[in-house]
């Protein structure tokens, strides 16, 4: 029997009760927690009209769930010279728990380069999610190496340091987008800088 696989998310600052909810969710669930958590796209509103392909929903219609463990994450920001609470805390997910739900598998194919940066002094108007970048995810398995962080991700947390930038922190990691809320109770919880 093979070993279980994860995804994570990030347990929010006012998370209220046991359920996760997509930006689309929690702005008719918990208006005043939506105005918070929108604000990480104030400079890329865009992104959240962009259609899921496969799902035919829009991206603030889905939970992104992080394919690779956040405590490497954290240990290649850490490397790259940022400075982030270590306290952050992350539900881990079994991937089954989301298999057969509508979910898909997203691997963007964007080439970070150092000469593009991708942080709030650079927007990046232009970012789609195509059709070839995403799997349903009741006809796959993680492969093992989207569970890595890519070494263009590292460049890039290299490159918005040397810029005095704080990085999207996911960019260019493989993600589960699940449409819907998720209940989480019982789920495992850790921390990334443990």
């Amino acid at each position: 029997m093979s070993e279980p696989i994860f995804v994570y998310h990030a347990i929010p600052s006012g998370m209220l009760g046991n359920t996760l909810y997509p930006l689309s969710g929690l702005k008719s669930q918990f208006p005043e927690l939506y105005e918070i958590e929108v604000q990480k796209y104030d400079w890329r509103k865009s992104v959240l009209n962009i259609t899921v392909p496969k799902l035919n929903c829009l991206w603030g219609d889905v939970i992104h769930f992080s394919a690779v463990d956040p405590r490497f994450i954290y240990q290649k920001l850490l490397e790259a010279g940022h400075n982030y609470s270590p306290n952050r805390g992350f539900y881990r997910i079994p991937l089954e728990r989301l298999k057969s739900k509508r979910s898909v598998l997203f691997q963007s194919k964007r080439i970070l380069k150092s000469s593009s940066s991708h942080s709030s002094d650079n927007q990046f108007d232009d970012f789609t999610v195509h059709d070839s970048e995403v799997e349903l995810l009741s006809n796959l398995h993680i492969d093992p190496l989207l569970q890595n962080i890519p070494d263009e991700t590292i460049d890039y947390y290299h490159f918005e340091k040397a810029h005095a930038r704080r990085p999207l922190v996911f960019y260019g990691i493989c993600h589960v987008l699940f449409e819907g809320s998720l209940d989480v109770s019982g789920l495992d919880r850790i921390v990334w800088g443990s």
